[in-house]
């Protein structure tokens, strides 16, 4: 399964690995794996699973909802006075919507490496002459 962020993002990101101490670096992966499984399910009609280069902000957000994931499971109180964690959660959300609505994007958009030169297949007509319109006829017409 692919994780959009990794261990050390996550002790970057989200929670200060001394938040996670004695939690296992299976259960941590296992988080990683879900927020990530979370975030394409936003992401499946506007832009297809999985997402082959994450952005910050998609690595972000799936680090956020694994932390939330995680310290919910050990016991944190979300009604907690610091609700710094829950707010981060929420937000994390609420980005993920709006990439489900195509009003921001969960990838970098690859650099081309060959600028000016096309890259779609060629031309195929039915009678040799690339541009010249035809009519598609089918079995049984």
């Amino acid at each position: 399964m692919v994780a959009y962020a990794t261990i050390t993002d996550l002790e970057d990101m989200a929670l200060p690995a001394a938040a996670l101490v004695g939690v296992s670096t299976e259960k941590k992966n296992r988080a990683l794996e879900a927020a990530s499984r979370k975030a394409d399910s936003y992401f499946r009609v506007e832009w297809g699973v999985p997402i082959t280069n994450p952005n910050d902000e998609l690595k972000y957000a799936v680090c956020v909802i694994a932390g939330w994931r995680l310290m919910v499971a050990r016991g944190f109180a979300p009604e907690a006075p610091d609700s710094n964690l829950r707010t981060a959660y929420e937000d994390a959300i609420k980005w993920l919507e709006r990439c489900a609505d195509g009003t921001c994007k969960p990838f970098d958009e690859l650099d081309d490496a060959t600028p000016g030169v096309g890259e779609s297949g060629p031309l195929i007509s039915s009678d040799g002459n690339p541009n010249e319109t035809w009519d598609r006829h089918y079995v049984g017409d």
